[in-house]
């Protein structure tokens, strides 16, 4: 995937590449070096097999690797269900 600016990812709607929504985009973790290690999504409701990805406020944070495509939406490759 091309380079993409952290800010792009703010607010963008999340979906799996099964096309099922998971929820906002409110943030991302940057690296030392300035790339995106992971993002921070306000979830719809928590998937199952998202639990060791669920931060203690009930958000998910999906390492960037994950992430397929960012256009109108960020798109996640990620087994949840």
């Amino acid at each position: 995937m091309k380079q993409v600016l952290g800010k792009k990812l703010r607010n963008k709607k999340a979906i799996t590449s099964e096309g099922k929504e998971l929820g906002q985009v409110i943030d991302a973790y940057f690296e030392k070096s300035g790339r995106i290690d992971s993002v921070l999504i306000e979830p719809e409701a928590i998937p199952r097999k998202a639990e060791e990805y669920t931060n203690q406020d009930g958000r998910l944070i999906i390492p960037f690797q994950h992430v397929e495509a960012v256009g109108e939406y960020v798109i996640i490759n990620f087994p949840l269900d």
